[in-house]
């Protein structure tokens, strides 16, 4: 797996079946179980595509998209 910073990072641990929670909604995924410092969990591409199409707003820091033709929002509060 290539990270950010463009060096390969290895990836022998997974976990299927994942159901996390952000906000009120529900995701059941796999993780790829990486040692990544202060960061819990990183959407990747592969989830991304998944709910594609998806819009990103930076300036509110919000993700909104579409499940099973329902929209949902995932916000950061910044306050």
């Amino acid at each position: 797996m290539i990270i950010v910073t463009g060096s390969a990072m290895l990836c022998d641990s997974y976990t299927f079946g994942f159901k996390w929670f952000m906000q009120n909604y529900e995701c059941i995924t796999y993780l790829r179980i990486l040692k990544l410092g202060r960061y819990d969990v990183v959407l990747g591409v592969d989830w991304l595509r998944k709910y594609s199409p998806i819009l990103f707003d930076f300036i509110k820091i919000k993700i909104s998209f579409k499940k099973e033709k329902k929209s949902d929002k995932i916000e950061k509060n910044c306050g």
